[in-house]
């Protein structure tokens, strides 16, 4: 679902006025509800919410319709519900600061790519309010279906806004093609046809913003600048890593593949925080927990849909130990970025294992693939430079890019 923001045009004054002044009385309904909700600690559910304060809210604000006085209800639970479900601790009640209400089919109707209409404040009667549109917001009336608007109002420009939700259609892929993932911790993504990301200026970031963290972090118990440092170093580092993730998605999808399969690294980090005796991997947990993989996950999966795509997940158990050739672990090793086969051939380890995670999905080895022999990948140094280099053919004297060399295929 994509929601779009558009500016509202009304028919005359007295309808704007009147949208405004029911807008702020939405906003104190709301703050009423959240108060007592609050300190009445009462179930997030609209049955108990509803007998408790539909009554106590028509008496306080009896300019409001009814189904406004719901809408409210249903909004303000759905936001403590939220704050739940995120684990947040809420002190105090929640506040709306700028007036909106979400539509329902009762409070508008005839709902156009142009225009809808909404009551005018003259009984039963309803008044066309148009959109201003623009390219964009055109070229999604003509793909997908609109559903509800939200109503805005913005305190600093006097404006009211539409937020209008587009339903996306049902983008079930073809499966015609497979892509191969394997995460890791400095090389961010490889993949199965030999293409890895990994981005130095982002891990140089990434660990400074760890140092500086580990240097705060004795002094937060005496220190309230130590504490507010720290703090915003934390939203730093996710804001950070979340940029990455998004970066990571799009140059995976630019692949081939209407199917792309990554490992399910739920509880990973977990599992392997300790070796076989027992003892803790500080060094091991302190990188790994510097990796987003749900997070890359989540972003890719929900993209892949946007782009006619879907995401896959395999079994991580020995796709780094095995031979992609023959799906066995005899005689193979592993170390560092090298696979050494049984057979003394030399390939990469990460591209073997990203093939090893496209098999597994397919439950057998395809008619063919590139062998992953090391120095053959096509490695991309600066992730986020990745747009421009995408535009560089292949022997391109771009720093950034190193390519790989056509190899023979498999049977």
């Amino acid at each position: 679902m994509r929601t779009y923001k558009v500016k509202l045009l009304f028919e005359n004054q007295e309808i704007y006025d009147f949208w405004v002044r029911r807008l702020f009385l939405v906003r104190d309904c709301y703050n009423y509800a959240s108060k007592i909700i609050f300190e009445e600690r009462l179930p997030y559910s609209l049955k108990p919410v509803h007998h408790r304060l539909y009554r106590e809210l028509r008496e306080q604000f009896k300019e409001l319709p009814s189904q406004m006085c719901i809408s409210t209800e249903r909004a303000v639970i759905a936001n403590y519900s939220a704050t739940k479900s995120n684990g947040h601790n809420l002190h105090n009640p929640i506040e709306m600061k700028n007036p909106a209400i979400q539509m329902d089919k009762r409070l508008y109707s005839s709902l156009t790519r142009e225009s809808f209409k909404i009551s005018n404040g003259n009984g039963s009667s309803r008044s066309v309010v148009r959109f201003l549109t623009y390219p964009k917001f055109d070229e999604m009336a003509d793909r997908y279906r609109m559903k509800d608007p939200k109503i805005q109002y913005d305190s600093e420009s006097g404006v009211l806004y539409a937020c209008v939700p587009f339903l996306d259609l049902d983008t079930t892929p073809h499966e015609e093609s497979y892509l191969g993932v394997d995460l890791g911790m400095r090389r961010l993504a490889t993949l199965s046809d030999g293409t890895a990301y990994s981005d130095k200026d982002y891990l140089a970031q990434r660990r400074k913003i760890r140092h500086n963290k580990r240097k705060l972090q004795k002094h937060k118990k005496t220190s309230h600048s130590a504490r507010r440092k720290f703090k915003r170093l934390s939203h730093k580092e996710r804001n950070l890593s979340k940029n990455m993730c998004h970066h990571l998605a799009n140059e995976i999808l630019h692949h081939d593949g209407s199917v792309v399969v990554m490992e399910d690294l739920s509880g990973i980090k977990q599992k392997t925080s300790k070796t076989k005796n027992g003892f803790k991997r500080k060094k091991h947990n302190n990188r790994f927990s510097q990796v987003p993989f749900y997070q890359i996950k989540n972003i890719l999966t929900y993209k892949a849909l946007l782009a006619g795509k879907r995401v896959e997940t395999v079994s991580p158990e020995n796709t780094s130990r095995m031979d992609c050739r023959t799906q066995s672990t005899d005689g193979c090793r592993r170390q560092g970025c090298r696979f050494y086969t049984a057979d003394s051939r030399v390939f990469d380890a990460d591209w073997n294992a990203a093939i090893n995670i496209m098999n597994r999905y397919l439950g057998k080895r395809p008619n063919s693939f590139e062998l992953p022999l090391d120095g053959n990948l096509n490695l991309f140094g600066r992730l986020c430079q990745r747009a421009d280099s995408r535009k560089h053919a292949v022997g391109s004297n771009d720093p950034t890019v190193r390519q790989a060399q056509p190899s023979s295929a498999v049977a």
